[in-house]
């Protein structure tokens, strides 16, 4: 695999781009000094990366955001990064966000062993309750970390009923896909079930979310980022439930199924979410995709969003892209949608931006399945008349 990511340093909250084919080895030398560019503002913190097949995407991905405004500008948005009225090189740290695994691990571990020294002298049950909740919110964090290191290395989350992950989450068990150990061991809640596991019925699904049932409630968005969504939680969620959260949750499916809580009582737990006996809606999660084209190609498609990945018939369908004009200005974009039985193109609207760098939108009311065919084409012309094409095959 080869890198892309986003340093921070402590010392200014200076940041810096860079790419990678062993992302661990470059990080210990960045903050070895080893790196003449970076190593007077170290200490530095990893705050983001991406995974690539390709060194050649990599690096395509890393000139976007060092010499496009506009590819910054929406990962900042994508990853939750702020900047209130700081230089346009400086992130705000997310809350929650911006420290290592490591970091992580020893600040729980000693606040849970100060918790557990407590128990024994203040409310024996209630300190007891706050610790085995402390261990249900830092396992939600250690499984949280894994399910985004697999969606790394393979573009989607395991799949909630039949995939090794499902397996190891039920027993307790190793989690190994092929060669990679993701977790030598899937924690279990203190009364011995399983955490719960949802996501959408995919074969590749672009979000999941993992339940823990609290000994008490609490309403802090800390606990589970869905609290402020009312309608993005399953039936039979209140405020003891704990959660975390990858891609963009499909909230519509969430809604429609109820967690099935009968395993923290009875110790049998299963893990999944039941559905309604009803046909089940399409999922509605986008997709973001980044464009590698070559240097000479005019113009440049270089990111966007499918949303929703996936769509009934009926229902509306749109592509954003950013398309920059290297050579000359975009004069016009259309997105060619192929599907089971048909062939369609819809024209383009710059939405935002300019000719030379802007973000150009098409939507599209869905007429036809795509359970053996679906295919995106992106094309573009410039106002000297040359031309570019860029294929998307999802199925």
């Amino acid at each position: 695999m080869f890198y892309v990511y986003v340093l921070k340093s402590i010392l200014n909250d200076q940041i810096y781009v860079g790419s990678t084919k062993n992302l661990k080895i470059r990080f210990k030398e960045h903050n070895n000094g080893k790196i003449i560019s970076t190593k007077r503002y170290k200490p530095w913190k990893l705050i983001y990366y991406e995974a690539y097949t390709e060194e050649k995407l990599a690096r395509m991905r890393e000139k976007k955001l060092k010499y496009h405004g506009n590819a910054m500008k929406e990962l900042k948005k994508r990853i939750g990064l702020i900047n209130n009225g700081l230089p346009s090189t400086t992130f705000q740290k997310k809350a929650g966000a911006g420290f290592t695994l490591v970091e992580i691990l020893v600040a729980i571990t000693i606040v849970s062993t100060l918790i557990v020294g407590a128990a024994m002298t203040l409310n024996p049950a209630g300190q007891i309750a706050k610790s085995q909740d402390a261990v249900r919110q830092r396992d939600l964090q250690q499984v949280k970390l894994a399910l985004d290191l697999y969606y790394n290395d393979r573009n989607c989350y395991p799949s909630p009923s039949d995939s090794p992950f499902a397996a190891a989450l039920k027993d307790g068990a190793e989690w190994k896909e092929g060669d990679t150990v993701y977790m030598k061991k899937v924690p279990k809640d203190p009364a011995r079930v399983s955490y719960v596991y949802t996501t959408e019925s995919t074969a590749c699904p672009q979000w999941s979310v993992v339940f823990a049932k609290l000994s008490k409630p609490s309403t802090l968005l800390t606990i589970c980022s869905l609290m402020s969504q009312s309608n993005c939680v399953p039936k039979g969620f209140d405020t003891t439930w704990a959660c975390v959260t990858s891609g963009n949750t499909g909230c519509t499916i969430l809604a429609s199924g109820e967690i099935d809580i009968s395993g923290f009582s009875s110790g049998t737990g299963s893990g999944a979410i039941s559905t309604p006996t009803s046909a089940p809606s399409a999922p509605v999660s986008d997709q973001d995709f980044f464009v590698a084209q070559p240097p000479e190609a005019n113009p440049q498609f270089y990111e966007g969003t499918i949303s929703p990945l996936f769509q009934q018939i009926g229902s509306n369908q749109k592509v954003t892209v950013n398309v920059a004009g290297a050579a000359a200005d975009v004069a016009s974009v259309s997105v060619t949608v192929k599907s089971d039985t048909k062939t369609q193109t819809y024209p383009a609207t710059m939405t935002a931006g300019t000719s030379a760098d802007g973000t150009w939108e098409a939507s599209w009311t869905v007429d036809d399945t795509t359970a053996k065919r679906f295919m995106i084409t992106l094309s573009g012309t410039d106002s000297a008349g040359i031309s570019s094409t860029f294929d998307i095959s999802i199925r």
